[in-house]
């Protein structure tokens, strides 16, 4: 139902690996059509191991592993970076595979939500994510063809979880 809801927005079920690795419910989603959100090499294996769709994949979280970002590329996952850095690191383990690299930017979108202040990631000092002038940079310099081997298709934001009130920002 979920899915179908979104569908006339181009939308897309993406379950949370973080929520429960199990691969017996990620096989269920996977025949079911849903995508999967990752953070971590270990759950983008669970996926790949349980019939999910790399493609209909995207690999989220702080603090990746060349190794990790290589597994990604290696197949055709959509790497949402958190950074300058992180990109750098992509385009350049790209290079190394010469293959191309997915990317979405983390944008920090510098807003408070009525949320646990253990779980709010949207706000100005939190870990995750770019503020949206640097996003701006790093899509003005794919588009520029200084990161040849990476394509970006888009950008994330995540605010927080647990939102009692969706107007509550």
């Amino acid at each position: 139902r979920v899915a179908a809801a979104f569908e006339p927005l181009g939308g897309r079920v993406l379950y949370a690996v973080k929520a429960n690795a199990n691969l017996a419910l990620l096989a269920t989603l996977a025949g079911l059509g849903a995508g999967f959100d990752v953070v971590s090499g270990g759950e983008l294996l669970r996926v790949l191991g349980s019939g999910g769709d790399p493609a209909a994949t995207v690999f989220a979280g702080v603090g990746k592993t060349e190794a990790e970002l290589a597994l990604a590329i290696e197949h055709g996952v959509i790497v949402h970076v958190e950074s300058a850095d992180e990109l750098d690191a992509l385009q350049a383990v790209a290079a190394r595979q010469e293959r191309p690299a997915r990317f979405a930017v983390r944008v920090n979108p510098d807003v408070e939500v009525d949320t646990h202040a253990n779980i709010q990631t949207g706000h100005d000092e939190a870990k995750f994510g770019v503020p949206v002038a640097v996003a701006h940079e790093l899509l003005a310099r794919a588009a520029r063809g200084e990161l040849p081997w990476c394509q970006p298709v888009g950008v994330h934001v995540h605010v927080g979880s647990q939102l009692p009130d969706p107007d509550g920002m």
